[in-house]
C-alpha cells in the first residue's frame, strides 16, 4: 500500500518532502491511513506548482476503483475524485452527455481541479467547482461524510484545498453532448483586445487571449454549434494560424466537445512542461485597466515568459473560489523555468494588480508576502468549517498554515 520517495510536481517546480505515498485499494485502507495519527494530504495528478499538496505523508486514490455512475434523470454523474477530466469526457461523450466546462489540461484529476477552483473560459461558464452537486469525503477521524447541495456547507467544502478531508467521490452536473469548433487568430493591435473585454469574452462559448504583452497577440475562439459566428464579433484584422502537435484541433472543423473544449490533447504532453505558472483573477469590470497595468510592467520580464493567457470565468458561490461573487478575468503567465526571474517578477506583477483585488490561483505560484485573507469574504467561515470537520488538524500543512491561517 505504501511506496518510496514521492518525487516532484509535474513541472518539477517543487519536490515533495513527504516520507511516504500511500496507495490504498479499499475504503478501509484509506480510513486506516487517515486515522494513523500523522499529518496526511491527498495527492492527485501533481499539477500544482507549490507545497499545496505536501504533508508528512500523502495518499493517492489511483488504486481505489470507483466506476462512474450516470443519472440521466438528474442530469449528473458520480465519479471518483482521482478520475481525470479527459477520461470522464470520453466516457460521457460515448453516452451522449457532456460537461459544461473543462480546464486547459484534460490530464488533471477531478478532485484536485475542483478543490483549487480550476477553470476553463467563458463568461457563461463557471469554474469546475461550480458543477459539483455533492461530494463524499473521509474526515480526520475516519468517518465518511456526504455533503450535497441541500447542505449550506457544500459551498465551503468544494473549494477547500484538501484542508477538511480526503474527497473520494463527486457528483457533477452534466448537459447533453454538443459540438464545438476552434479557430485561432492573430490580432495586429493591442487596442483591439482592450476595447471592450467583456464583449470580447462573451463573443463565443469560450474565448482565450494569448499574448506576450508586447507585439504578439492571438485569440482562441471556441464556438458551439448553432451559436452566432464569433469571427463577426472579434473584427476583420485576423488571420488563421496553424495547429501545433499537442493541441486539440483548431482549424475550424466541427467535432465533439470532448475533443475541443480543453486546449491540449489527452494523449500528448500538457502545455510546455518545463514551466512555472502564475495566475490572478480580477473583477471583469476592471479588465481593461488590469490588462493595461500588466502590460506596462511586462517588458523587463519578456525574456522569461513563454506566453500569457487571459480568460473569463462566471461568478460562483464557492467560498474560496477565485471567482466567488464576481464575474472574473483570469490573467495567467506561463513562465520559462527561471525561478529567480519569476521570484523577482511576482512582487512587481502583484503591485500592478493590487488596485483590482487580484485573487491568485491556489495551485500556482504567488509571492510569499501576498495576503489573500482580505480577498475572500467567507474566509472566517471557512476557517470555522475546517475546525469543525478537522479539529485534529490531520489535513493541515505548511501551505494552509501560511496562506489560510489554519493553525
Amino acid at each position: 500500500m505504501s511506496g518510496g520517495p514521492v518525487g516532484t510536481t509535474w513541472a518539477e517546480t517543487y519536490r515533495f518532502t513527504a516520507s511516504t505515498l500511500h496507495r490504498p485499494s479499499s475504503m478501509g485502507e484509506l480510513r486506516g491511513v487517515i486515522t494513523s495519527g500523522t499529518r496526511v494530504r491527498a495527492l492527485g495528478t501533481r499539477h500544482s506548482f507549490t507545497d499545496l499538496a505536501d504533508s508528512a505523508e500523502l495518499v493517492s486514490l489511483e488504486r481505489l476503483i470507483i466506476e462512474p455512475v450516470l443519472d440521466a434523470n438528474r442530469r449528473e454523474v458520480r465519479v471518483s475524485a482521482a478520475m481525470t477530466y479527459g477520461a470522464l469526457a470520453a466516457w460521457l461523450e460515448h453516452r451522449g452527455w457532456a460537461l459544461q466546462n473543462l480546464a486547459s489540461l484534460p490530464h488533471i484529476s477531478i478532485g484536485g481541479a475542483v478543490m483549487t477552483a480550476t477553470h476553463g473560459s467563458g463568461l457563461a461558464n463557471g469554474s469546475l467547482s461550480a458543477a459539483v452537486r455533492a461530494l463524499e469525503l473521509v474526515t480526520g477521524d475516519g468517518q465518511v461524510l456526504r455533503i450535497d447541495d441541500t447542505d449550506p456547507r457544500l459551498a465551503g467544502v468544494v473549494v477547500s484545498l484538501g484542508a477538511v478531508g480526503v474527497v473520494t467521490r463527486l457528483s457533477l452536473a452534466i448537459v447533453p453532448s454538443y459540438r464545438l469548433r476552434q479557430q485561432t487568430f492573430a490580432v495586429a493591435r493591442w487596442a483591439d483586445l482592450v476595447h471592450d473585454v467583456p464583449a470580447l469574452m462573451s463573443s463565443a462559448y469560450s474565448v482565450s487571449i494569448f499574448t506576450d504583452w508586447l507585439d504578439r497577440h492571438e485569440l482562441l475562439i471556441k464556438s458551439r454549434e448553432g451559436d452566432a459566428d464569433a469571427a463577426d464579433h472579434v473584427g476583420s484584422a485576423l488571420t488563421d494560424l496553424p495547429d501545433t502537435e499537442n493541441v486539440t484541433p483548431r482549424r475550424g472543423v466541427w467535432g465533439p466537445w470532448s475533443e475541443r473544449l480543453a486546449h491540449f490533447r489527452m494523449d500528448a504532453r500538457p502545455s510546455v512542461g518545463a514551466e512555472i505558472q502564475t495566475e490572478y483573477l480580477v473583477d471583469i469590470r476592471d479588465s481593461e485597466a488590469a490588462m493595461e497595468a500588466v502590460r506596462r510592467i511586462s517588458e523587463p520580464f519578456a525574456p522569461h515568459l513563454f506566453v500569457s493567457e487571459i480568460r473569463a470565468v462566471a461568478a460562483d458561490d464557492r467560498w474560496l473560489s477565485m471567482a466567488y461573487g464576481r464575474d472574473s478575468l483570469s490573467i495567467a503567465h506561463t513562465w520559462k523555468r527561471h525561478p529567480e526571474a519569476v521570484a523577482s517578477a511576482l512582487p512587481v506583477l502583484e503591485r500592478a494588480l493590487e488596485p483590482f483585488s487580484p485573487r491568485p490561483h491556489w495551485g500556482k505560484v504567488f509571492s510569499p508576502l501576498f495576503d489573500v485573507t482580505p480577498l475572500y469574504p467567507q474566509m472566517d467561515a471557512f476557517r470555522s468549517l475546517a475546525g469543525e470537520l478537522d479539529p485534529g488538524g490531520v489535513f493541515r500543512n505548511g501551505f494552509t498554515r501560511r496562506v489560510l491561517g489554519l493553525g
